[in-house]
């Protein structure tokens, strides 16, 4: 019994070593900057058109359709361009889906986020988006449906021009470098029972953790789906506990950078101009350092998700914020472990593969 305590101690001890040095690696900069520019532009380019018309309450459908901007800068021309035009599709659908539900109980909107994160997931899996998961097409549902005020047709036709100028920012950048990042490999495609168990996975948790921020009485449940959708990316075990560590730890402390912005009283093109500086910080490590990405992410979330809203005491939507990234965080990690041997049966090519 010493001797089984000695080896588990040291093998609890090499993980957490492990997990030390996940958290404080930093990767290399690989042209990160060509795609952080080009998702700020596309970012604050539509925002501040908005706020120059007098159309506040479109903002933030045009600052949810941007963000396609993020998709495929690994890619070649062509691949970057549709992979960017499939995840628009799926994003303002989903934003107009979450417009058309706007208003309703928050278990029918926590059903619905859920949904989109199911259904994303498996398109993300079968068409090898890159990034993989459904964070901002669930996120965009939420979103759009906690606001409430513009006409359906508006709020569209928003989501579809930001969502265009986005694409056209690719299709510049592919123009003047046709190659891309052409010697980044691209992901492997899951085998479809991977893929059907992340969707699943991605649905119950975000339904579980959604529908227990609803029974505790948090303003906005959709977080909870979302902190429970973004651990389950990729294709082994290990990898998506890692980056459910690095969610949590860098929610943390992002929540304290959103609280000191807080303090500030900002205009709407301050606002706005944060937002397009912090989504450009995430972009310039989001490849390099996922918690470190999650510092700039988190204040950036919280400040769109804020846009058109009734404003809730700080102190009150951060706390509100921490604890649903918690139930999130770890509803995620039991359903990953339970769903382990389904995705990677024992004696497959995938079980022996590192970290799963």
């Amino acid at each position: 019994m010493n001797t089984m305590t000695k080896v588990a101690s040291v093998r609890i001890s090499q993980s957490l070593r492990a997990v030390v040095r996940d958290l404080t690696r930093i990767g290399p900069h690989n042209n990160a900057h060509a795609p952080a520019i080009r998702l700020g532009i596309s970012t604050l380019a539509p925002a501040l058109l908005l706020l120059s018309l007098g159309r506040d309450d479109l903002i933030p459908y045009a600052l949810l359709a941007s963000t396609v901007a993020v998709y495929g800068r690994a890619s070649n021309r062509w691949s970057r361009v549709r992979m960017q035009a499939q995840a628009a599709s799926a994003i303002v659908l989903a934003i107009t889906l979450g417009a058309i539900v706007a208003g309703a109980p928050s278990w029918v909107l926590v059903c619905g986020a859920a949904m989109t994160a199911g259904v994303t997931t498996l398109l993300s899996d079968r068409l090898r988006w890159a990034p993989g998961g459904a964070l901002f097409p669930t996120f965009s549902f939420g979103v759009a449906s906690s606001i409430s005020g513009a006409d359906i047709g508006t709020i569209v036709i928003t989501a579809v021009l930001a969502a265009a100028f986005a694409l056209s920012m690719a299709a510049v950048a592919s123009a003047r470098n046709p190659s891309g990042n052409a010697h980044v490999p691209a992901s492997p495609t899951p085998s479809s029972r991977v893929s059907i168990t992340h969707a699943t996975v991605c649905m119950v948790g975000g339904l579980l953790s959604g529908l227990l921020a609803v029974m505790l009485g948090f303003p906005n449940p959709y977080w909870a789906v979302v902190a429970a959708v973004v651990p389950i990316v990729g294709m082994y075990s290990a990898a998506q506990l890692l980056r459910a560590v690095h969610r949590l730890v860098g929610t943390a402390v992002g929540l304290l950078i959103a609280l000191v912005l807080s303090a500030f009283s900002l205009s709407p093109i301050a606002t706005l101009l944060v937002i397009a500086a912090l989504l450009v910080g995430t972009e310039l490590v989001i490849a390099r350092n996922y918690s470190l990405a999650m510092l700039f992410v988190t204040p950036a979330i919280i400040e769109m998700s804020l846009l058109g809203v009734e404003r809730y005491p700080v102190a009150e939507l951060l706390q509100a914020r921490l604890w649903e990234t918690i139930m999130g965080v770890c509803i995620a990690t039991l359903l990953v472990g339970a769903t382990h041997r389904v995705r990677h049966p024992r004696g497959s090519s995938d079980s022996r593969r590192r970290g799963s």
